[in-house]
């Protein structure tokens, strides 16, 4: 069975954003013609983290740098009007 999802002259990216609220946003960064792998976790959802669970995800909430949306090089138009106000940290 092949190991990968592709040819391998194929780089291939992935993009997450979880967040907890009202507000989702869904989409990609696109930068250099093409489209890079960022995972995303809004504040509100890191801070909801208990101490064990970000333990076992190395996550320190405490510690952790974030910015909206809109500040993200590459965003999109659609973002920033959906979800720009944000605040998110890359996980």
């Amino acid at each position: 069975m092949p190991s990968g999802l592709g040819p391998a002259e194929v780089d291939v990216r992935v993009n997450v954003g979880i967040h907890w609220g009202a507000t989702l946003m869904v989409g990609q960064v696109a930068t250099g013609g093409r489209l890079e792998g960022i995972a995303l976790a809004s504040k509100h959802l890191l801070e909801r983290l208990g101490a064990a669970e970000a333990a076992e995800l190395g996550i320190d909430p405490d510690d952790m740098t974030y910015r909206t949306v809109a500040e993200i090089a590459g965003r999109s138009e659609k973002a920033v009007r959906d979800a720009g106000a944000i605040s998110v940290a890359a996980i």
